[in-house]
């Protein structure tokens, strides 16, 4: 009896734990933070090339923020959180989002219209 009131008790703790962390929360394009870090900010920062300011496009991809874990920058927009997607499949982003190519990698991330329609 003892024993079967401990699993029940670890089963439902862990179901608890489930629905925390694995949850049920659909948080594509909420908002997250990126790491602030001087070796992040001049990977992810703003940069220049030649007169010209440019903001960089970033994924970074172990985020507590985010049920998937990816927080994306895209070219200077708020930071975001996303979710992989395949480049060469145009309906493989959920809604009216569009699939970015990470250049270094080849894959893919997706970027919600709403946040391409932030952007100055």
């Amino acid at each position: 009896m003892l024993l079967r009131s401990a699993l029940i008790r670890t089963l439902a703790g862990g179901f608890a734990l489930a629905l925390l962390f694995g949850g049920c929360a659909d948080d594509f394009g909420e908002p997250c933070d990126m790491p602030q870090t001087a070796d992040f900010e001049r990977l992810c920062g703003a940069g220049t090339i030649g007169d010209a300011t440019t903001d960089a496009t970033c994924v970074f991809s172990n985020n507590a923020q985010c049920s998937n874990r990816m927080c994306a920058r895209y070219i200077g927009s708020r930071d975001f959180c996303t979710e992989s997607c395949d480049p060469a499949d145009p309906e493989s982003c959920p809604g009216d989002a569009f699939c970015e190519t990470i250049p270094s990698t080849g894959t893919g991330f997706c970027v919600p219209q709403s946040i391409l329609e932030s952007i100055d």
